[in-house]
């Protein structure tokens, strides 16, 4: 059976992919929604209730290298259906949680090892497919964005009609169900059905191309020792802050703001439009225009954003916002690989990659705990909205320093 058939399964691959990202990832990055709830009902603090997104994020970057590097040992059809399963339960035992300690543990750590699905998806699309990778990998990366611009209003109404406990077990359902298709559908590689990777066939001049550059490309300890390597990493980091800030804080800073709360969850939704925009729409440009590019142009886009949200005071306000936000991470987010590959090559890309995940998700973790803090003290989040602009403006600094050094073995 050859790639060139009518249908490839490698697509299948591709839909499974999507759906995880759309249901772990789009979960995870829509539980702000279930923030004002919480606060309420709970009667935790801000700033205490964050604590558990910073552990959740937190937890996930640094599961996310463990679970790249179970994904090339045992294969996806085992490692993403055990993420999901991890979800699941995690949800699941945050319906039940009554107190701040069994939120930290379920939805900080439990669901936090569940989220990291990042790594195994893009490393299976890429054993998959040679021709298209970046296509393909964009598609099933959308899946987070189109989470964005569902689940906020379904879970929005869910808690609505019935409340945000029913509204966790529902999703936990739905995580265990795409758990199941998992393990029923993924496979590893294309080789172990009889198949070849999309494109193979067509691409040798790639290929011989792609293998002389894997001889130019450093090991992880070599990559450590660059100054590249730390500008990136400390640029992601800060650009980590910004984004998970705000995507935790944005829904509840709309509600104190005078917005409804139905009307606060459709900025979400605008921030996943803008993302999948930026995801499918923008990120090939930095094929045409160079990868350090398109990523400070996100970056940029940020900081246009922080600019908006301190004067914001209307929903529109809030959606231009939104769409900054959203278009910021789906350009920046699919330059982190390319620019990894184009600073040290492939051959331990993988690895280095999640190292800089991590970064990401360093800052990530940072974020909402610092917002909630600010909050707490002094009843606004004007002083944190102005250290994320400081910290965009940073962020962008570093990545405009990167430069790929010449390096032979």
């Amino acid at each position: 059976m050859s790639s060139n058939s009518r249908f490839f399964y490698g697509y299948v691959i591709i839909a499974i992919c999507f759906l995880f990202y759309l249901f772990v990832l789009g979960m995870a990055n829509s539980f702000g929604i279930f923030f004002a709830p919480l606060i309420e009902d709970m009667g935790w603090s801000r700033a205490a209730t964050s604590a558990a997104f910073s552990i959740n994020i937190l937890t996930g970057g640094f599961f996310g290298i463990i679970g790249g590097w179970l994904n090339d040992r045992l294969g996806p059809r085992f490692v993403l259906p055990l993420l999901g399963l991890l979800s699941c339960l995690g949800y699941y035992f945050v319906a039940q949680m009554n107190e701040i300690w069994q939120f930290y543990l379920f939805f900080g750590l439990l669901v936090g090892m569940g989220t990291n699905v990042f790594v195994p998806c893009m490393s299976t699309i890429a054993r998959w497919f040679v021709k298209r990778r970046g296509m393909m990998s964009g598609i099933a990366f959308s899946g987070s964005g189109f989470g964005l611009i569902v689940l906020p209003l379904m879970i929005n109404w869910f808690i609505n009609i019935y409340d945000w406990h029913t509204s966790l077990i529902f999703m936990s359902a739905v995580l265990l169900l795409i758990s199941i298709l998992a393990v029923i559908l993924m496979r590893t590689d294309p080789y172990k059905m009889g198949l070849t990777p999309y494109g193979y066939e067509k691409t040798s001049p790639e290929s011989n191309s792609s293998i002389k550059f894997d001889m130019l490309s450093r090991t992880v300890g070599e990559a450590l020792k660059t100054r590249a390597f730390w500008l990136f990493a400390f640029s992601l980091m800060c650009f980590g802050f910004c984004y998970f800030a705000f995507q935790v804080h944005i829904n509840v800073h709309a509600i104190d703001s005078g917005i409804s709360s139905t009307a606060a969850a459709s900025i979400l939704t605008v921030i996943g439009i803008a993302t999948i925009i930026g995801q499918l729409g923008l990120s090939g440009l930095g094929d045409k225009f160079g990868f350090k590019k398109l990523f400070a142009t996100g970056v940029i886009m940020v900081i246009l954003g922080i600019i908006v949200i301190l004067f914001a005071r209307d929903l529109w306000m809030f959606y231009i916002f939104g769409a900054f936000l959203g278009c910021s991470f789906g350009v920046a987010a699919t330059q982190e690989s390319p620019i990894t590959a184009w600073l040290f090559g492939l051959a331990n890309h993988g690895t280095i990659l999640g190292i800089f995940a991590f970064s990401f998700t360093v800052g990530s973790s940072i974020g909402p705990l610092i917002f909630g803090s600010i909050y707490d003290s002094t009843g606004s989040y004007q002083t944190a909205f102005y250290i994320a602009l400081v910290l965009a403006g940073c962020s962008l600094i570093l990545s405009l320093f990167l430069k790929r050094s010449i390096y032979n073995k």
